[in-house]
């Protein structure tokens, strides 16, 4: 029976101590220990500055990929489970080679989130242009993981795989565990505090802090998704127009990492760590393509997507997927006038949103993601060792 639960990741945050459940699990009895490869996989380190610390979990940061393979040599692969929030390509195989040749048991998260569609092939052919270094790029990828798979015979996988919905999941070979996505636990937890808002008769912004938010970095676009004086322009101008039409008065939601030492939202008000409430009492969401979208399907509120020419193409052509989704055109807030058409609720396309992408299941128990992984992991141990 497995003892101890390593969390393998690239950063570590309160968020993630939260989410991933390390309290719930210390509780049970087991021993967690998180090893951060941040200093090993980051090329520009300076994105992440990880300066978490807890008292109840040690947390490892190996500097070198021989240090970390010798903190795998102190674990017993017999009562060792690892979870791994990397993702498995030619930059990380390392990583999950020395997991192999360990013989440690390790699986991940694999919820299917909204998928960018970009049917216009005019549309594909302009982003491939414009990042021409990512046809390189997904060319050496190509043959890499093609030299992987018929010259090494390993074929790494993993060996389960946490799932929001079996069906977009056909591996058979990879025990699934079938658990609700983030988004329904922070849902469960604020629905048993049974709070309520001081705010009243608002709408709410969700923030993504775009023109500094590191994603371009991490993907390998050396660039902002927008330039920051016009993103703010085209924003606060589309806000007066929106409050006026709505003679409501809009909250910002403030992006977690954000650290505005002046507001760039003329002196609207903005609230941090809070979205999940702003969102369930909110009038309508004004949103781009942030996962909070999540909450605007739990508690089926009226949305209205921003998107803008000014944008970087593969964030416009991200956000323009999302709003499909939800039956919904973005507006080009480029553009001063502004086609606000419909902002009711497409119940079926809300419907179909839950079940894809954030409870794919059906039953009688709301448990949260990290329950349903403890449940399941003795029969995957059990299986796998066996």
């Amino acid at each position: 029976m497995f003892k101890k639960i390593i969390f393998l990741t690239s950063r570590f945050s309160q968020y993630d101590y939260r989410r991933y459940g390390l309290k719930f699990f210390k509780a049970k009895g087991l021993d967690c220990e998180v090893i951060d490869i941040s200093n090993l996989i980051n090329p520009n380190k300076t994105i992440f500055k990880n300066k978490e610390k807890h008292k109840d979990i040690k947390i490892l940061k190996p500097k070198t990929k021989n240090e970390f393979s010798k903190i795998l040599n102190f674990y017993n692969s017999k009562d060792v489970c690892c979870f791994v929030s990397i993702h498995y390509n030619y930059k990380n195989y390392f990583f999950f080679k020395e997991l192999k040749k360990k013989n440690i048991i390790w699986g991940n998260f694999n919820f299917k989130r909204y998928p960018l569609n970009i049917s216009n092939y005019i549309d594909k052919i302009r982003l491939n242009l414009q990042y021409s270094f990512h046809i390189i790029d997904k060319i050496y990828k190509y043959f890499f993981l093609l030299f992987l798979k018929l010259r090494v015979l390993e074929n790494i996988n993993p060996s389960y795989q946490i799932v929001n919905n079996i069906k977009h999941h056909k591996n058979k070979k990879i025990y699934k565990i079938q658990s609700p996505a983030f988004a329904y636990d922070d849902f469960l937890d604020f629905e048993n505090l049974n709070k309520t808002s001081k705010e009243k008769n608002y709408i709410v912004y969700i923030d993504e802090d775009v023109p500094n938010h590191t994603d371009p970095l991490v993907h390998g676009y050396n660039t902002n998704l927008c330039e920051k004086k016009t993103f703010y322009k085209e924003l606060n101008n589309f806000f007066d127009f929106i409050e006026k039409k709505y003679n409501l008065k809009i909250i910002i939601a403030s992006y977690p990492r954000a650290n505005y030492k002046s507001n760039p939202f003329n002196k609207r008000k903005i609230i941090k760590n809070k979205t999940i409430s702003l969102v369930k009492y909110a009038k309508l969401v004004l949103i781009h393509n942030s996962t909070a979208v999540n909450y605007v399907a739990l508690y089926k509120k009226k949305a209205i997507f921003i998107n803008s020419s000014n944008y970087l193409l593969h964030y416009r052509l991200s956000i323009e997927s999302l709003a499909k989704e939800f039956g919904k055109e973005a507006i080009d807030i480029s553009n001063k006038f502004y086609k606000i058409s419909d902002d009711n609720i497409n119940q079926q396309k809300y419907s179909n949103y839950f079940k894809n992408y954030i409870k794919g299941y059906s039953n009688n128990k709301d448990l949260k993601s990290y329950e349903t992984f403890y449940r399941q992991l003795p029969k995957v141990f059990c299986k796998i060792v066996n």
